[in-house]
């Protein structure tokens, strides 16, 4: 009798096949944006809205990233390279959005608060942007801030750490639930790069694995990348609401 077992998650599906990802690849581009971020903000970190020029520098950031993923793709994906990551956002699945608010509660109650009241410390603000958001000079700032963090960075990495890194990851020949948990401990980390992100780091943790998880067992993007806008625009919203109330 025959002990195949089939997979925990679909990882012999289309979102993996023919896939040619590595992990060179994907730390360059994460690498090579933060790298794109830093020289952007060193231009443009002196105007007078220090809001819009983090928009600005973030936003290159995350297109420098896919910018390195696109020129690597073009030697090898036949399909083009958003058949080459998997990416789709589905209209179906815009529920997920939502769910999105709900697992940044969870992740909050569950994660961030716990590790806050055992260090016996104030819970953390969301990395410098809380700082940032409060010394806007204007609307544009602010609302370019918010795109980036609810847009952009949710599709952008979603591409990054899930369908690339993950994929790259997988094809070092471990198992999936060993590739969700050193992809989601490599996207927490990366986040260490803002040392006031420390305290926040499990729950981008508890984060990523989820998104992992989602991302192998839905076999695309899109999924993954409404849940990480919901949470993304949740915390963002709240963030600007705590702002003009103290104002």
């Amino acid at each position: 009798m025959s002990d195949v077992r089939p997979p925990r998650l679909a990882t012999d599906h289309r979102f993996l096949h023919g896939t040619e990802w590595s992990l060179p690849i994907t730390f360059g581009a994460i690498v090579g944006g933060f790298l794109a971020a830093i020289l952007t903000y060193t231009i443009v970190g002196g105007w007078q809205d220090e809001t819009l020029a983090v928009a600005v520098a973030g936003s290159v950031q995350l297109f420098a990233g896919i910018g390195i993923l696109i020129l690597f793709a073009r030697q090898w994906a036949a399909n083009g390279f958003v058949s080459a990551v998997g990416f789709r956002i589905k209209a179906k699945d815009w529920w997920l959005f939502f769910v999105g608010f709900g697992l940044q509660v969870v992740i909050v109650l569950a994660v961030v608060d716990p590790i806050v009241r055992l260090l016996g410390i104030e819970r953390p603000e969301q990395q410098q942007i809380a700082e940032i958001i409060a010394a806007a000079s204007g609307v544009v700032g602010v609302v370019s801030l918010l795109v980036v963090t609810t847009v952009l960075a949710p599709i952008i990495e979603e591409v990054i750490y899930r369908a690339v890194l993950l994929r790259a990851i997988l094809r070092l020949g471990v198992g999936d639930n060993t590739a969700i948990v050193i992809s989601a401990a490599v996207f927490a980390s990366i986040h260490l790069v803002d040392p006031q992100a420390a305290l926040v780091v499990p729950g981008l943790f508890v984060l990523g694995v989820v998104l992992s998880y989602v991302t192998l067992k839905s076999g695309d993007l899109s999924r993954a990348i409404l849940i990480h806008a919901g949470v993304n625009s949740l915390a963002a919203f709240a963030l600007v609401l705590s702002n003009t109330t103290a104002a």
